[in-house]
């Protein structure tokens, strides 16, 4: 099968969401290991399409000329019907493929057919594939979280994606139930967990991540997407995190996993208190996930770079706007490892210390190594159940 003719397109590539970048890595990795063709959309949720150019160019992708959504009408449906005008030489010559010679989609959106991100998601994505289908065209939805569906144009919706899809992978149950409970027990709906746990982290000398160091990482979402009480706990319940494990004299760190709205976030807590700590980032997520690899404890809330803590046996404490953290604690084998904002002090800290102290870190760690295992073992399933669709094995 390796080297076959087929076009796939990666759609939910940015530049600027870290975990949205770990997970094309995957993607991109999966399809060098299969020898087929990928393809990225030129102006796929990227804010710096020239960056977005450079990385195709960069991995040997295709250049995708189609407009998703419907922001701007006029120029999508000008810029997609030119496409398909295009010369075949022009097109062989700028390696450039339009959506007609894509044969498959994989989807990668990590977390946006939800009613927490409106109806706008879910209602291009059912025109996409009903689009698709009708071309005899595969589409396939690679681990990601789902739900809730009240909003009743999300419900029509999600009943068209997944009878249109040729797998759907939910990452944990709770995202499984809410697509069952809307669409019925289908044999396209499989549960496998996130995918990037496979991409491998890449470690560089700078800068320096000294012994101790506490690595905080905190998301936006806190602040917009959760109710007023925790909204207003957040960053305090982030600076008694700091002080404390300073005070044990560990070194803490922010780790930005996205810079566009949380440098906001991180400005904020350095306000509040009333110090500095040091902020690193990189615009490589394998560059971070190897930076997280030496942490000695992670705090945080973004999703994908609690995996790359848990996945690679980092003691691991998480706080969340949705249900995938709760489910993701979980499936480590670290229940007790999510707080909220809104805990007692006595129980953050108390959770802090047993991650950092004795027998609690031994143990951790020792069911974080064996979790790391299982999830491996089931993302390699997830990618020959996606193998046998591409290639029609039974």
């Amino acid at each position: 099968m390796y080297g076959m003719k087929m076009v796939v397109e990666l759609f939910g590539y940015q530049n600027v969401n870290k975990g949205q970048e770990m997970m094309f890595h995957a993607c991109r990795e999966f399809l060098e290991t299969e020898g087929l063709d990928g393809a990225v959309s030129i102006t796929s949720g990227s804010s710096k399409v020239h960056a977005s150019y450079k990385v195709r160019k960069r991995y040997g992708l295709k250049h995708l000329v189609h407009i998703h959504g419907d922001r701007y009408p006029r120029t999508s449906f000008l810029i997609n019907k030119t496409g398909l005008l295009l010369p075949a030489r022009f097109k062989k010559a700028l390696n450039l493929v339009t959506r007609e010679d894509v044969d498959v989609v994989f989807d990668f959106s990590g977390f946006q057919y939800s009613d927490q991100w409106g109806s706008l998601a879910t209602r291009l994505m059912s025109r996409s594939v009903q689009s698709f289908k009708s071309g005899k065209k595969k589409f396939i939805i690679l681990p990601q979280s789902f739900g809730p569906f009240e909003n009743i144009s999300n419900r029509k919706n999600i009943q068209i994606i997944v009878d249109g899809a040729d797998l759907i992978f939910a990452r944990e149950e709770t995202s499984y139930n809410y697509l069952i409970s809307e669409c019925g027990n289908k044999d396209a709906i499989r549960i496998a967990p996130d995918f990037t746990n496979l991409v491998e982290s890449i470690e560089i000398s700078q800068p320096e991540i000294p012994e101790g160091s506490v690595f905080f990482i905190p998301n936006m979402r806190m602040l917009d997407k959760t109710d007023e009480k925790c909204r207003s706990a957040y960053l305090p319940f982030l600076a008694k995190c700091v002080k404390y494990t300073r005070g044990k004299g560990l070194l803490p760190v922010i780790l930005l996993h996205e810079t566009l709205e949380d440098i906001s976030v991180a400005n904020r807590l350095i306000s509040a208190l009333g110090f500095q700590i040091p902020i690193i980032t990189h615009e490589d997520p394998r560059i971070l996930k190897g930076f997280i690899k030496r942490a000695f404890l992670l705090i945080g809330s973004r999703y994908h770079a609690l995996i790359s803590g848990l996945s690679q046996s980092v003691p691991t404490i998480a706080t969340g706007w949705t249900h995938k953290y709760g489910e993701l604690m979980k499936y480590y084998g670290c229940q007790a490892s999510l707080v909220s904002p809104l805990d007692p002090d006595d129980t953050v800290f108390a959770k802090i210390d047993a991650h950092i102290e004795g027998s609690g870190r031994t143990e951790i760690v020792r069911r974080l190594n064996a979790s790391a295992d299982k999830h491996a073992a089931a993302s390699h399933r997830m990618w020959a159940e996606v193998r046998r669709v591409l290639y029609n094995n039974e």
